[in-house]
């Protein structure tokens, strides 16, 4: 049996509702989407963002609110709170 490498990237990638690219960050795969959002999510222009699911954390969440910025994070609808989280309140 002979051991298998691989090694990919991943792209985290700010788009406006036009579908033009407007920020991009390029990671090794391995790397946590959380660990990108923050530097990412402060540097854009816009304070209202849809993000991917892997991108929520409380703590970086309610951050991210403080900071004005309203993160938008579909939920499966299995997850506990799903009715909840988008609220604006």
């Amino acid at each position: 049996m002979t051991a298998k490498s691989f090694y990919g990237f991943k792209a985290h990638v700010e788009i406006t509702y036009d579908g033009y690219i407007i920020n991009y960050v390029i990671t090794k795969a391995s790397v946590h989407d959380a660990v990108e959002a923050l530097e990412l999510i402060t540097s854009s222009p816009y304070y209202q963002l849809l993000v991917d699911v892997g991108y929520v954390g409380k703590d970086l969440h309610d951050f991210l609110k403080k900071q004005g910025f309203y993160l938008w994070t579909p939920y499966r609808s299995n997850m506990k709170g799903t009715k909840e989280h988008n609220s604006q309140n």
